[in-house]
């Protein structure tokens, strides 16, 4: 699992199969992203990249 910052937005990265836990739990991972100053809080689709960032260095 990985949290990734962008501004004001907290994108979630996690494996496929561990998605469906993280919407289960999607009111507690909300509020406690938004006690460290995240207005918009988003699971990424993709899943769970190593390397993903490197795709905009290119």
């Amino acid at each position: 699992m990985r949290v990734r910052t962008h501004q004001d937005i907290a994108r979630i990265e996690v494996e496929p199969n561990d998605m469906k836990t993280i919407l289960e739990n999607h009111e507690s991972i909300v509020n406690e992203l938004q006690n460290y100053g995240y207005k918009y809080i988003t699971l990424d689709l993709i899943g769970y990249l190593s390397g993903s960032m490197n795709k905009v260095l290119a």
